[in-house]
């Protein structure tokens, strides 16, 4: 139950950090980064967008390097939000069933 409770997760995390930087590759290709759609999808990448851009630096000028980059940080980024809500409802439940009846 717990490995199938654990790959639910990777999976929730893993589906929307692909998705930003796939739709960010679709947008560049036809409207270009700098239109709306552009603007909002790398304000919604963040902080992937901001390591993608930072990871051409070594690599050099590629678009396969940003959104690799983009989407293996916002996966962690998104795993990390994920447990940690997880972990703070846990809390939260073992609080108040340890509260006092009036």
């Amino acid at each position: 139950m717990a490995k199938q409770y654990f790959s639910g997760i990777y999976l929730l995390a893993f589906v929307p950090a692909l998705g930003i930087p796939l739709a960010m590759a679709i947008v560049s290709a036809t409207v270009g980064p700098h239109s709306t759609p552009g603007i909002w999808l790398l304000f919604l990448g963040l902080p992937g967008t901001a390591v993608g851009v930072m990871a051409v630096m070594p690599f050099g000028e590629s678009d396969l390097v940003i959104y690799v980059a983009t989407a293996l940080t916002n996966w962690v980024f998104y795993l990390f939000v994920i447990k940690g809500l997880i972990v703070l409802r846990k809390t939260v439940r073992e609080r108040d069933s340890f509260r006092p009846s009036k």
